[in-house]
């Protein structure tokens, strides 16, 4: 039976800061339970760390919601090392990630995370931005996180949000960073996430990659102290190193709160596993594909399956899509819901490549049937290729019923290359 770390990050006190279940594996384990897992415990992240030799990394990290894997987490990355450290296992802690190699080292009583600096670019504001937050934006960008950056007037500011969650979901980001200047620290934030299953995250190391680039430029400093005004609250450290552009320093402390065993079916026990890469795992009869399809769809809360989806690639003006799905092909749509944090009705949303490269990897297993051809994984691995070489924006569209009226631009198309 596996055991599991209940970690409070980004505070020295428990019952502050943000909490994160760490689990530490000796072996593969299948996505679904994962994600059942990360569900269970109903923590914005639940960490899955297995340890892997190789040259750049001593473990692999994964990060998954209550509802999706997710590419970048920076408290449950801090929790994870410091479980680490606290079962005896010497730093620097070393990572393979959906973002990379992460590298966390200890240094006294914080540990310091070093990640990719993610700046954001200015656009104009989303339609219904400024009612869903219920302030007028000063400023917004897009990080490289896909989230929404957004300056409001001022701290007071940030700490009176009480914004629409529904409304907010419908915001096309991963989430939505409000941000000031601070009064007692350099800078203040909260970070609203409705959409992959986390209405306000307490302390969130992934939005100070955004955070401290945007605000080191304003401040014109390159170290600078950080406070998330969540109700639980938590601080940060933040370093923009000289000799390495493009990386940011996130400096916290964590503690233990809890540590258990999970007493269900182990990671190794199931009768199918996979790695990261998704190797291990072979869905060869229709009966295991369906089989998969059912637990991934009950591992999804509230998931709905759609009248059609697809993906398209946005380029040059114009958005193409290039296969559509009706009334069938679930699996790979639970898979691309899974990755996207879609559940049910009429959206869009942005996709990255990382997303894409997620449910490839989630749909790879059905490969090994020969009964079905397959045309969603194909398209997609063709999809992949096409943007690494001539670039564009991936976005996914999901209709939840064909009588629902377009919701955007990409939704037209999309309706257009139904008919």
């Amino acid at each position: 039976m596996p055991e599991f770390h209940v970690v409070d990050a980004f505070t020295d006190r428990p019952l502050a800061g943000n909490p994160a279940a760490v689990l530490v594996l000796d072996e593969p384990y299948a996505d679904a339970w994962a994600q059942g897992v990360a569900a269970e415990f109903n923590l914005s992240e639940t960490a899955f760390a297995r340890r892997v030799d190789g040259p750049e990394a001593d473990y692999e990290l994964r990060w998954f919601t209550p509802k999706v894997e997710v590419d970048l987490c920076g408290h449950a990355t801090l929790a994870a090392a410091h479980t680490l450290a606290g079962l005896g296992v010497p730093g620097p802690y070393r990572f393979t990630t959906r973002s990379g190699i992460l590298t966390v080292t200890a240094d006294g009583d914080r540990m310091w995370l070093d990640f990719p600096a993610r700046p954001a670019e200015r656009i104009d504001a989303p339609d219904g931005l400024a009612a869903a937050l219920g302030a007028e934006p000063r400023w917004v960008g897009r990080g490289g996180t896909n989230d929404l950056l957004v300056e409001l007037a001022d701290e007071a500011a940030v700490r009176a949000l009480a914004p629409n969650q529904a409304a907010l979901a419908r915001i096309d980001a991963r989430g939505v960073i409000a941000t000031a200047r601070g009064t007692h620290h350099d800078i203040v934030s909260r970070f609203f996430a409705p959409g992959v299953g986390v209405p306000e995250d307490p302390v969130t190391g992934s939005a100070h990659t955004v955070l401290a680039p945007f605000w080191a430029e304003r401040l014109g400093r390159v170290e600078l102290t950080a406070h998330q005004a969540s109700a639980r609250g938590g601080d940060l450290e933040l370093r923009l190193p000289a000799d390495e552009p493009g990386r940011v320093r996130i400096g916290g402390a964590a503690v233990t709160v809890a540590h258990g065993t999970l007493h269900l079916q182990g990671a190794g026990d199931g009768e199918r596993t996979t790695g990261r890469d998704g190797a291990a795992e072979r869905w060869t009869t229709k009966e295991e594909i369906v089989r998969a399809r059912e637990e991934l769809e009950a591992a999804h809360t509230g998931w709905r399956r759609p009248a059609a989806y697809g993906i398209g690639l946005e380029r040059d003006g114009g958005t193409v899509f290039g296969l559509t799905n009706v009334g069938g092909n679930y699996l790979p749509a639970v898979i691309l819901g899974r990755t996207l944090g879609h559940v049910s009705g009429t959206a869009t949303h942005r996709m990255t490549v990382g997303q894409l490269d997620a449910a490839i990897a989630g749909l790879a297993p059905a490969e090994a049937c020969p009964d079905f051809q397959h045309p969603n994984l194909h398209h997609w691995r063709d999809l992949r290729a096409e943007v690494a070489e001539k670039g564009g924006r991936l976005v996914a569209v999901f209709v939840g019923d064909l009588a629902d009226a377009p919701v955007d631009e990409y939704d037209a198309a999309f309706r257009a290359a139904l008919d």
